[in-house]
């Protein structure tokens, strides 16, 4: 590992195909049902919206993880990334789930959730004031 911020949250490797900056960091793999350490190249990341921007890119770009966007629920899609070949570890689907259980993990959705539903307030608001103020109604 060389150490620097990677800011790659989802733990995409970085193929041939990838342009972008590197960093070479030790991961654990499974390969045969067998955990191996090796080092492998993942991609890099000025900040983690663009790890974010990226990951969406890579999952609804890539035909193998088509059947993930089409689940009906949050344990389907990752059962289904684990089957299109996401991880090689075999309990990442079980994994991620106990992550999303964890009551840290909720209250920062919950968190996110309610601040995406007060910025559409706003924006609803906004956009109704501006309606007004065109026709001349004045709202008290």
């Amino acid at each position: 590992a060389d150490g620097r911020a990677a800011n790659n949250l989802f733990g995409i490797k970085a193929d041939a195909r990838w342009q972008g900056e590197r960093v070479k960091l030790g991961t654990l793999e499974y390969r045969d049902g067998i955990a191996r350490r090796e080092v492998a190249a993942f991609r890099s990341y000025a900040s983690v919206a663009e790890s974010f921007d990226d990951f969406a890119d890579f999952i609804l770009t890539s035909p193998r993880y088509r059947p993930a966007l089409a689940a009906a629920d949050s344990d389907q899609w990752l059962q289904r990334l684990q089957q299109a070949g996401y991880a090689t570890d075999p309990a990442y689907a079980d994994k991620i789930r106990a992550i999303m259980q964890r009551p840290a993990f909720v209250e920062a959705v919950n968190q996110a959730r309610a601040a995406e539903v007060a910025q559409a307030e706003l924006a609803q608001a906004d956009s109704a004031q501006a309606a007004s103020a065109q026709t001349g109604v004045k709202h008290g």
